[in-house]
């Protein structure tokens, strides 16, 4: 099992339309907090299976990522 910790740093241009039918074109940029939690099952031939859970805190929203991964070491 393993855990992780961290800071991401985001960028975003986007453009959003009034009540009155115009277009406003926005930018916001932040720093904010990640973490998450992870398993890795491994055999001896090098090859692994990973999964993992990672939460970004962007302002005061939440977006999760649920990943699942093969990995190959080669020795």
């Amino acid at each position: 099992m393993v855990a992780q910790l961290g800071a991401f740093a985001w960028n975003a241009d986007y453009t959003l339309r009034n009540s009155g039918g115009d277009f406003l074109k926005r930018e916001d940029s932040g720093f904010d907090l990640t973490y998450g939690a992870g398993l890795e099952y491994g055999f001896d031939s090098g090859l692994a299976f990973t999964g993992g859970w990672t939460r970004y805190r962007v302002e005061n929203e939440s977006i999760d990522f649920l990943g699942v991964g093969l990995q190959y070491r080669w020795h």
